[in-house]
């Protein structure tokens, strides 16, 4: 792939997203919380991140819009898109969340602070993460000439999402954090994949809303620990999920499932026709 100005534009958006999301909004903020707002108790530390997060929602629309990114949320035409691939997994994650939320017999003012800190969460990760760091990949991998492109920029997005949550360890057992950033790598390569499935920024928002909630409530984010012993267990397990995350989004995206969606007149990935990418395998 030859070196020009949209690879040296779209490339430097994306540096500019991770300095951004690391740097000027997530350690400043941690900074903060740590000295300010967590000595306050959980409560106060639960509002925290949640403004938190709002803050960060603006601030990925207003670098959409310098960087001249639409974010859709419109479902596409059901007449010619497959469903199952990209919503497949909300029904996983809403059952889960269903689940929980029966068995913890929580009270009604519990679930909306928390579903609040979940939807907030992941608008504000999926907006930079999908939304906008995804679309860049996409334009720059469609210069060149590889069937599996499309497998690039999902794998490269989830992988840089992933290292964002490496900066955890500040906050929480590195041991965890080890754990976590394994288990988002698989998730973000979900994510992106819905997204480019469906076309609408919707699809990932609710799994990851869905998925965080039930964590949520066990206050795993913020009082995590975690031994040596557990470590190896959670360790292999999480790595079985985020292999399995990862098989079933590149599977989704595979030049020859593509291939046969056209050959029927579907729009297997809306999202590059809302990106005036054209389809090829």
């Amino acid at each position: 792939m030859r070196v020009n100005n949209k690879f040296l534009k779209y490339g430097g958006g994306i540096l500019l997203i991770l300095i951004l999301e690391t740097v000027i909004l997530s350690y400043v903020a941690l900074i903060i919380g740590k000295y300010t707002i967590i000595p306050l108790g959980l409560q106060q530390y639960i509002s925290y991140q949640f403004f938190y997060k709002v803050i960060v929602i603006i601030a990925a629309i207003i670098v959409a819009r310098i960087l001249g990114i639409t974010l859709y949320f419109k479902l596409p035409n059901r007449q010619r898109t497959p469903y199952l691939m990209f919503m497949l997994p909300v029904v996983i994650t809403a059952t889960i969340t269903v689940i929980k939320i029966v068995t913890e017999h929580q009270n009604m003012a519990d679930i909306f602070k928390n579903l609040s800190m979940a939807l907030s969460i992941s608008i504000a990760e999926d907006l930079f993460s999908w939304g906008i760091v995804l679309v860049l990949l996409l334009r720059i991998f469609s210069q060149i000439s590889s069937s599996n492109r499309y497998s690039y920029a999902i794998l490269i997005s989830g992988g840089l999402s992933a290292a964002l949550h490496s900066m955890n360890f500040l906050e929480q057992n590195v041991l965890v954090t080890i754990v976590q950033v394994t288990f988002t790598l698989g998730m973000g390569t979900l994510l992106g994949m819905t997204y480019l499935r469906s076309g609408s920024l919707l699809i990932p928002i609710l799994i990851h809303t869905t998925w965080d909630f039930p964590l949520i409530f066990n206050k795993v984010a913020i009082n995590a620990t975690m031994t040596g012993h557990q470590f190896g267990s959670a360790s292999l397990f999480m790595t079985f999920i985020c292999a399995s995350m990862i098989v079933y989004s590149l599977v989704a995206v595979n030049p020859n499932n593509i291939h046969d969606e056209l050959k029927n007149n579907l729009e297997p990935m809306p999202l590059l026709s809302r990106l005036n990418i054209v389809h090829s395998t």
